[in-house]
């Protein structure tokens, strides 16, 4: 009986063990879908910030900042190919 008990609870803590692994598995994969998708929205918003620099607009206005261009001159930008 003594050793049927002893069985019994082996399987039983072998069965907590595993359920504690999932249970721990589970939350880092939410930990790790978090702050993947925290990543993406920064990746997101630094290529958006990229596009920007490359528009005339944001071209013509660092001009105008650094005094390359005086007021009443006109800006012309040209594609540059590559």
């Amino acid at each position: 009986m003594f050793f049927m008990n002893m069985v019994l609870l082996f399987i039983f803590f072998l069965i907590l063990n595993t359920a504690f692994k999932y249970v721990r598995i589970e939350f880092v994969y939410r930990s790790v879908e978090q702050e993947n998708q925290r990543l993406l929205k920064e990746i997101t918003k630094i290529q958006q910030e990229i596009d920007l620099t490359k528009s005339p607009d944001f071209l013509e206005i660092m001009a105008r900042r650094m005094d390359m261009v005086k007021d009443g001159e006109y800006v012309i930008i040209l594609p540059v190919e590559k």
